[in-house]
């Protein structure tokens, strides 16, 4: 067997997808699906699909469309699921936040009715038709929905990424180093020079925390809100640097500017926005003198 062949596959893979434990059932749990939306022109986009069974077959979550790309955009979800048939239907219903710079009336907004869903061999297959509407309701998208459980990937990892398959340390270390990265960029916005990240907002206020997420190396960066400095020279460190900013205007831009760069280039700083309940977590990477805006909508 080529170890080496599988483990490339293995790591295509965690591209797109990343692992929890769950498997499709009836629970009140979160379950998540992770693959791609194949359109008629036969383009792939990365796709991620996260809810919550509500009893009575109703279903909430959201999802996240184009997970690396320049147009990442997470969105609200609500449909219904039939265990008894294995069939899902699903819309989105309104974005949360999207790297995007298109206009509100231009985004897509994706349909799948009845999608089928089976497990073989512990992992469950979810497949079927979307469809995608602009706000106006004129269609915009159309194609094949083709997701995966994310537990299928932890049977992987706990089969090919071990030491008794990789013999080498140093290798497996890499590789764990470079899984994790992927992992973590899954669930995070990561925002580099000049990006632009648009969160849709209800609260007046909004609760941020900033923090070094790996070893302290003396990175630094400035704030400012509306162009107002709030904090000139932050240095990030690993406990949370906690800000409360009241929002007056009806949008409002956050910007991040890295200042000092530390001992390990680039200039890495972990964030989480928080709006009452929900947070949206951010990994700004820059480098000296660089910067990268967070705008606040508020509804």
């Amino acid at each position: 067997m080529n170890y080496f062949f599988l483990m490339k596959k293995f790591i295509f893979c965690l591209t797109f997808f990343i692992w929890s434990t769950l498997t499709l059932a009836q629970t009140n749990t979160t379950y998540e699906f992770i693959g791609t939306l194949q359109l008629s022109n036969n383009e792939l986009i990365s796709y991620k699909l996260s809810f919550k069974d509500l009893a009575n077959g109703k279903i909430e979550g959201n999802s996240i469309t184009d997970i690396y790309g320049d147009d990442r955009t997470k969105s609200l979800i609500k449909g219904n699921i039939n265990f008894t048939d294995q069939k899902i239907s699903f819309i989105e219903t309104a974005n949360l936040s999207t790297k995007s710079k298109a206009s509100e009336s231009d985004f897509c907004y994706l349909i799948v009715k009845n999608a089928k869903f089976k497990t073989v061999r512990g992992k469950t297959i979810l497949q079927g038709k979307f469809s995608g509407k602009l706000p106006n309701g004129k269609v915009c998208a159309n194609g094949t929905l083709y997701l995966i459980s994310t537990n299928y990937l932890q049977q992987l990892e706990n089969n090919y990424l071990n030491a008794n398959k990789i013999k080498n340390a140093d290798t497996l270390s890499m590789l764990k180093e470079k899984i994790g990265t992927l992992k973590d960029r899954v669930d995070k916005n990561t925002l580099k020079s000049n990006e632009v990240l648009s969160i849709n907002w209800s609260s007046n206020e909004v609760i941020l925390e900033i923090w070094d997420g790996e070893q302290e190396d003396l990175d630094e960066i400035q704030v400012y809100i509306n162009d107002k400095k709030i904090v000139d020279q932050l240095v990030l460190k690993r406990q949370k640097k906690i800000l409360i900013i009241p929002l007056t205007e009806k949008v409002s831009s956050i910007k991040i500017i890295g200042i000092n760069e530390g001992l390990s280039a680039p200039c890495t700083a972990n964030i989480i926005l928080r709006d009452g309940t929900i947070s949206t977590p951010v990994i700004s990477v820059l480098k000296k003198g660089e910067s990268n805006t967070i705008r606040i909508n508020k509804l």
